[in-house]
């Protein structure tokens, strides 16, 4: 993970010149919402209500403000915004047509590329869009009911970073700039008649902390950047955006250039045992696949929140398959939810006073979850005898043999509620039970975080999931239509957010794609999509977990596993750049610099692909290139302008340029 290369394209900070003319407003709540703005100049700064001050050190690139409760009262603090007067005329005068990336919130939130006449569909489920998005997130329309026709085009939010350009070419990127103690989001709304940029917002998330006299709280920093390049490619823009951020963010304890493994979800589901474990351990040494890990994912536990104690199927304990596991030359890994519980789980039944609860008294409801019976509750994170439970859970694990923990679900820190720690916001509370998680697991155990808004997890987590689950199906099925869920498992969507999330690969961790499926029996995905996302997943790096039924597998697809896993230890050291991303919703194609490159048609009709030339590359580069699946001679057009190919519903292609 080398975060001190020397950038390749020209681009420049933002600078002082275009974060001026911004307002600054501060949301809380006493006996009601009230909202105050601040003096107009000046560094130091009082509300209009001198309930609060500011202090400004904003300059160069960096937007740096440091808020200070001047009144005696308690209050609990909702947001604090910058509003830009004029964003259009300060970022993209006389430039029109905008389109932006907009970026998912947590492991599962989409992440897409959007513009003015497009509609940002969350979940039509209050419940299901807090689980998977911002709770603090609204949804955008001033119509009551959620309904995406009612959804006010042009009108989006963008989480922890966000990039724009114009039909000129001419870009931004904004992004949060250190781990800090507030989320931190963007608000913008572009003109549905011209793509005209009508409203920037950048908005610093409080949940809830509560604040006395004299509390003084920096707000995280935000680093701007913009290109001066016209025909630079946006997300090469981003990367290097993001190449410059990420230098003076925490790197992650083990670094590693790729890890690879095996997981029981994507076949087993809930329904492992000691059986089928020990089964599939003895088809992986009887091939001798060299992977790193062999996970055991959710089914061996008690109950949801009842970590120390394993089910029925597991009458041994989890000890006797550790050292089945290790005998076969893998580390051994497992699943758990740390911040949840059912309600009927022993955890809950001796200590209540752990529940979160809503300031009527209720539990909070973290998520709905058929395989679990329904209702799950999360737990206050911030109360000791919590963190004591979680720390005493994580070295549970440890003892037993496990070097891998996947920590599951780590969103309900942003739930409001009645917690023990009521100063403190959503990121202070997720930061604080992972780096309890981190003291207990020890340096050296490889921490994956799922489910997880991604700042505060930075320097604690080695991997951190990137997507959507995957799933056996292309697209998701009737339920998440029902929903009106775009995160709903499926592997389309899960692909489409690898891809556009892979600058923060080697970065910030190693992004997790979730599961890779090669299995042709006992699933609706065809050779087709099966071979894509191996493509994807193998190309843009990061880590590779297989989760089949080994017995499934023939030797050709064994065959496939062995090349993935030799080519993705190459591709994994280094950030991919996604091809053809800006009118796509699906990426057309990636570039990894390690020397390989992909192209596809994600799409169920025949087409003409057309990808431009990644930069660095010339026309000779690309000539008379073999497929490293099949060894065929790629049919592509090459020219100075791109590569054109016409393809079969979601064929792909996929060789090495050197």
């Amino acid at each position: 993970m080398k975060k001190n290369c020397p950038l390749s394209v020209p681009f420049h900070s933002v600078g002082m010149s275009l974060f001026q003319d911004y307002s600054c407003h501060i949301i809380y709540k006493k006996s009601g919402k009230i909202e105050e703005s601040f003096e107009s100049s000046g560094i130091v700064r009082n509300s209009s209500r001198n309930t609060f001050q500011i202090k400004d050190q904003s300059q160069e690139d960096t937007i740096r403000i440091r808020l200070k409760q001047l009144a005696d009262q308690e209050l609990s603090l909702e947001r604090f915004e910058i509003r830009f007067k004029d964003p259009q005329g300060r970022f993209f005068p006389g430039q029109h047509g905008i389109r932006l990336f907009q970026h998912g919130y947590h492991s599962w939130s989409q992440c897409q590329v959007v513009g003015a006449r497009d509609r940002d569909l969350q979940s039509r489920f209050q419940w299901k869009h807090d689980m998977d998005e911002n709770p603090e997130t609204p949804f955008p329309s001033r119509i009551p009911g959620r309904m995406h026709s009612t959804a006010t085009r042009g009108l989006f939010h963008s989480e922890g970073v966000v990039s724009l350009i114009s039909d000129s070419g001419k870009m931004i990127f904004l992004g949060q700039a250190e781990v800090g103690s507030q989320h931190v989001r963007y608000r913008i709304h572009l003109h549905p008649s011209d793509g005209s940029l009508k409203e920037l917002r950048i908005i610093w998330d409080f949940n809830g902390e509560r604040s006395v006299s004299h509390s003084i709280i920096p707000l995280a920093t935000v680093r701007g950047f913009r290109s001066q390049e016209a025909r630079q490619d946006l997300f090469g823009f981003i990367d290097k955006s993001f190449q410059e951020i990420s230098r003076d963010l925490p790197d992650p304890p083990n670094r590693s250039a790729n890890f690879t493994g095996w997981c029981s979800w994507y076949h087993y589901y809930t329904g492992i045992n000691e059986e089928n474990l020990s089964h599939n351990l003895m088809l992986l040494k009887a091939r001798e696949v060299k992977l790193d890990v062999f996970q055991i994912d959710d089914g061996y536990q008690k109950n949801i929140g009842d970590w120390l104690e394993t089910n029925k199927k597991f009458s041994r304990g989890l000890g006797p398959l550790v050292k089945e596991i290790k005998k076969a030359g893998y580390r051994a890994g497992v699943w758990f939810a740390p911040f949840l519980a059912r309600p009927d789980a022993d955890l809950i039944k001796k200590h209540p006073e752990l529940l979160l609860r809503s300031p009527s008294g209720r539990p909070v409801r973290a998520l709905i979850n058929p395989n679990w019976g329904g209702k799950t509750y999360a737990l206050d994170v911030t109360h000791p005898q919590f963190l004591d439970y979680i720390a005493e859970v994580t070295r549970h694990f440890v003892n037993l043999g496990f070097t891998y923990l996947k920590l599951d679900f780590l969103f309900t820190p942003y739930f409001r509620g009645r917690y023990h720690s009521m100063d403190t916001s959503g990121s202070m509370r997720l930061r604080k039970a992972l780096e309890t998680i981190r003291k207990a697991a020890g340096k050296k155990t490889f921490l994956l975080g799922c489910g997880c808004p991604l700042y505060p997890s930075i320097g604690i987590v080695d991997g951190q999931r990137v997507s959507m689950d995957v799933n056996h199906m292309w697209e998701k099925p009737f339920l998440g239509k029902l929903l009106g869920d775009r995160n709903f498992p499926a592997l389309r969507p899960a692909l489409q957010n690898n891809l556009l999330r892979s600058f923060m690969h080697q970065r910030l961790w190693l992004n997790d794609p979730d599961c890779l499926m090669l299995r042709n029996r006992e699933t609706e995905l065809s050779d087709a999509q099966i071979r894509l996302s191996a493509v994807i997943m193998t190309l843009v790096g990061g880590m590779i977990l297989i989760s089949d039924d080994l017995q499934l597998l023939d030797g050709p697809r064994f065959e496939w596993l062995e090349k993935i896993l030799e080519i993705n230890k190459k591709c994994s050291a280094k950030t991919s750049i996604p091809l053809a991303a800006l009118h796509n919703p699906f990426p057309l194609g990636a570039y990894n610099p390690a020397g390989y490159l992909g192209i596809w048609n994600p799409t169920d009709k025949p087409a003409r692909i057309e990808v431009p030339l990644p930069e660095g590359l010339s026309t000779g580069d690309l000539k008379r290139r073999v497929d490293l699946f099949d060894g065929q001679l790629i049919p592509w057009t090459v020219t100075k302008e791109g590569i054109s190919i016409s393809m079969a519903p979601y064929e792909s292609f996929f060789t090495k340029l050197s």
